[in-house]
């Protein structure tokens, strides 16, 4: 286990941890949960917490919808997930139930269905080749492993076998 970052340095000032935050919220949208977590890393101490997080909200260096937004676009066209997974992550990662309303917009959808076809396609190829008689439950396993629904995951394996 990493042991933290300031261990063998003199205590951290409170501006000192502010400037660290807001560096570390800058380079990319982040939760509360994730810079509670850094809070604990610079060995913060327990009184600054509450304040620390006000300041970073009141710049707007935290924003729960905007980084909610981010985290499922990311996800979407970067990993291909589908709908399913991106709710189950990010309520791991906001500790509670995402926003009402957000959804992947149809363009990343779409990007995600065409990474999730592109994966599907390799794996229906590695199949056919050992000749496997529970292909098509093993592929629907497969896209409901990435968080999509059953009738997206037939729709895109009646889309596979039109195609080869």
């Amino acid at each position: 286990m990493k042991p933290p970052e300031n261990q063998d340095k003199k205590p951290l000032v409170f501006e000192e941890c502010l400037e660290k935050l807001r560096h570390f919220c800058a380079y990319q949208e982040r939760s509360k949960k994730q810079v509670m977590l850094k809070l604990v890393r610079l060995g913060a101490e327990d009184g600054w917490v509450e304040r620390l997080l006000q300041i970073l909200e009141q710049e707007d260096f935290i924003n729960e919808s905007r980084f909610q937004q981010a985290f499922i676009r990311g996800k979407a066209r970067t990993k291909g997930w589908g709908p399913e997974k991106i709710r189950q992550r990010l309520f791991q990662e906001l500790g509670r139930a995402p926003d009402e309303g957000l959804e992947i917009n149809r363009e990343d959808g779409k990007t995600a269905e065409q990474k999730m076809h592109k994966a599907l396609q390799k794996k229906y190829d590695g199949l056919r080749q050992k000749q496997d008689p529970q292909w098509r439950a093993r592929l629907i396993r497969f896209c409901m492993s990435r968080g999509f629904d059953w009738e997206t995951a037939a729709r895109l394996i009646e889309a596979l076998e039109k195609g080869s």
